[in-house]
């Protein structure tokens, strides 16, 4: 991994983690524990955070890679590809976890899993993004 990668992927795990901190454990999480079935998610005090980590980083890992292919080097262009590829993939898990499974027991939790997955797609591209595009320019000399 080349330092342009490394730099690109810190910056979106820190993001990322940031980002799903706020987003599923402040912001929504009452709306999905009143929207999801029964018992779904672990008390606090039994959270496995290392996985959590690994989720997140794996994440950045497949998105930073999506945006090396698509040449997404500045903000815009890594938020517009992060949103597409982030709403795709949660529309697609959250699709088959409605139909086959009893974890996602209304439609609305689709709607709203799928706009915040979007949002945080398209920030954490956005970031990568113009993290590749800074890392991939060689510095200004000086005048």
């Amino acid at each position: 991994m080349n330092k342009k990668n490394l730099l690109a992927v810190v910056a979106g795990f820190a993001t990322s983690f940031i980002l799903g901190w706020l987003v599923y454990d402040v912001i929504l999480k009452n709306f999905y524990q009143a929207n999801s079935m029964a018992g779904l998610n672990k008390p606090e005090d039994q959270v496995i955070m290392w996985a959590i980590v690994m989720g997140a980083l794996t994440g950045v890992l497949l998105m930073n890679y999506v945006l090396g292919l698509a040449g997404a080097d500045t903000f815009m262009k890594g938020a517009t590809t992060g949103l597409i590829v982030s709403v795709l993939m949660a529309a697609s898990y959250d699709f088959y976890f409605y139909a086959a499974t009893n974890m996602i027991s209304k439609s609305e939790v689709i709607c709203v899993d799928v706009l915040s997955s979007g949002v945080q797609g398209a920030i954490i591209g956005g970031v990568i993004g113009m993290v590749r595009g800074m890392a991939g320019k060689p510095a200004a000399a000086a005048a």
